[in-house]
């Protein structure tokens, strides 16, 4: 299945590169309608999500931005988050020592742990997703 998303890209990416003064419309539409896969919108979902709780322009979340990234894009783990102690140990496995922000690497090694687990079907089948993202 192949989502069509219309919606414009951001100001900054339809005038990168362009000279000042020139019009928007140099022979390209940008409203033009492009087609994502499924795969793609995920990580763009993943990727904007990161970095739209940053504030002020940061490349890292503190833990509280963090806590809020967790509670709207992963409900699932915010429970976890939530138990006492569940942050430290999820903070731990991302690899941020106490009192670091976390960078997308830091959020990505919880992605990556997040979609292994999810392809784990129990002890008896002995299933695992072999992925390594990197």
């Amino acid at each position: 299945m192949t989502a069509v998303m219309t919606s414009r890209p951001a100001a900054a990416d339809i005038t990168a590169g362009r000279p000042e003064g020139e019009p928007l419309n140099t022979g390209r539409d940008c409203r033009m309608a492009v087609k994502y896969s499924d795969l793609e919108l995920a990580l763009n979902t993943l990727v904007s999500g990161f970095f739209s709780e940053a504030k002020d322009g940061r490349s890292t979340l503190d833990t509280a931005e963090f806590k809020n990234l967790v509670s709207n894009q992963l409900p699932t783990l915010a429970k976890t988050v939530g138990e006492e102690g569940g942050l430290q140990t999820i903070l731990k496995q991302m690899g941020v020592e106490e009192g670091q922000d976390i960078t997308f690497e830091n959020f990505w090694a919880l992605v990556q742990k997040q979609a292994s687990d999810q392809f784990t079907t129990g002890p008896d089948k002995k299933m695992m997703c072999g992925c390594s993202i990197s």
